[in-house]
């Protein structure tokens, strides 16, 4: 069954079903569509244990820019559990147009359930095996509880919900940081990014189909789960929490968002031939021969 985050009626974070133990996953640099050669990739077990590992030959990401504009907002992005309770529109913000603004009023808390304080906006993405957005990590969040993430939804090839790759922000407890939602296993599992407060931090969610994984990056820094059967993914979602009654407001904000495809990988340089490199996403032969090279 899968299992997708709630917080519990104490305040905790649990699954919609029984937490199991916590599966091994893997951290790594892999290069965008840039053409820079992915680092050594690194395993990492749930008792933080570290062993080389080597990365599966993901293909070039071909990505639509899809901005934030109030149409866009209007017309297809459509409310996930609650509404943001103090509002969202399309705006202009540290020097960049076309932001997405959502904002937390902690008064104004949907108390249906706990499932609604998490308050989001949520878009159908098709056929998307990859999704990019740049997400700003506030100054004005220093010393509250926070949580601001990019959930991505795979669906399987009957078009169901089949997992929830998720990247998130956070601050609470007294610790802050990046996480991504284990969803085989229920529960969240930190992420080795870094990112300081007045900066956008650029997040990634890729299904890389070959070695059958999610390949989660903030800043170009990754880590992958398996897809548990996802094939696409059908739905993106934009939220935030809302802590209640008590706590303070805060703001999120996200731009440059783009729905992506993974182009397939060429296997052989005569696939790099006679203009066949465009079909992997290159500009010429010699990029093309390149990325065979350097992915085996």
């Amino acid at each position: 069954m899968l299992k997708f985050p709630e917080r519990s009626s104490d305040g905790g974070e649990r699954s919609n079903r029984k937490v199991t133990a916590p599966m091994p996953f893997r951290l790594n640099r892999r290069a965008r569509s840039d053409g820079r050669k992915p680092a050594l990739a690194i395993a990492v077990t749930a008792i933080v244990m570290f062993a080389a590992t080597s990365a599966g030959a993901l293909g070039i990401v071909s990505y639509e820019e899809t901005p934030f504009t109030q149409a866009e907002i209007d017309h297809n992005w459509v409310v996930d559990r609650s509404p943001p309770s103090g509002g969202y529109e399309s705006v202009t913000f540290e020097g960049r147009t076309n932001v997405l603004e959502m904002r937390v009023d902690p008064d104004n808390r949907n108390e249906d359930s706990p499932f609604y304080y998490t308050e989001g906006l949520l878009r159908q993405t098709a056929d998307a095996t990859a999704l990019r957005a740049d997400v700003y990590i506030d100054p004005a969040w220093v010393g509250q509880d926070v949580r601001a993430g990019l959930w991505g939804v795979g669906h399987d090839g009957a078009s169901a919900r089949s997992a929830y790759p998720i990247v998130e922000y956070h601050q609470e407890d007294g610790s802050a940081g990046w996480r991504v939602w284990d969803s085989d296993g229920g529960q969240w599992l930190s992420h080795p990014a870094t990112t300081g407060h007045g900066k956008w931090a650029t997040v990634e969610i890729v299904l890389d189909s070959e070695p059958g994984q999610f390949v989660m990056s903030v800043d170009g820094v990754s880590a992958t789960l398996p897809v548990l059967g996802s094939e696409t993914l059908g739905e993106v979602i934009v939220n935030m929490y809302n802590f209640g009654p008590g706590t303070p407001a805060y703001a999120m904000h996200v731009s440059d968002f783009a729905i992506g495809h993974v182009l397939p990988s060429p296997v052989e340089k005569d696939d790099c031939r006679k203009g066949g490199y465009a079909d992997f996403g290159y500009t010429n032969q010699g990029l093309c021969i390149a990325g065979i090279v350097s992915n085996s």
